[in-house]
């Protein structure tokens, strides 16, 4: 029973360092937004969305095994990362077609920063997709055994 207590406060703990997180992001946000730092403010927006969906998925996590047996679902495949990775930078490439970004230098248009837009995109697609399809893989994993 230790165990499972240890396990609950560790889930509470990373519960309050996500909500500083999100409330710092949240707070940046106004503050980089009204010294003229758009991009900055849209980075730092991203981050906030990321720790507020994560803030929100370790909470359900805790309400779910708050009364039963913690079980640790397997671990996702190793091949799931790389995959992620590559269709990420297929979605955000596509994207940058598709609204005409301009990030290469011989483009009309082209400045440096567009290139934090395209970072900011392939790191939110790479967390989301890895987070959805590393719980499905090891969901149907645990089902099996």
């Amino acid at each position: 029973m230790a165990g499972a207590h240890e396990v609950a406060v560790q889930g509470r703990v990373l519960l309050m360092v996500e909500a500083a997180g999100a409330l710092a992001s949240v707070l940046g946000v106004p503050l980089a937004a009204l010294t003229g730092k758009l991009y900055l403010a849209a980075l730092v927006a991203l981050f906030g969305l990321g720790c507020c969906l994560r803030f929100v998925r370790l909470r359900q996590r805790l309400r779910e095994t708050r009364h039963e047996t913690v079980v640790v679902p397997p671990p996702a495949p190793v091949w799931l990362t790389p995959l992620v990775g590559l269709l990420s930078a297929v979605e955000v490439a596509v994207l940058v077609e598709a609204t005409r970004l301009p990030v290469r230098a011989d483009q009309a248009g082209f400045d440096t920063a567009h290139w934090w837009w395209v970072l900011a995109g392939f790191v939110v697609l790479f967390w989301l997709q890895r987070g959805w399809l590393g719980e499905r893989l090891t969901s149907r994993a645990a089902t099996r055994c």
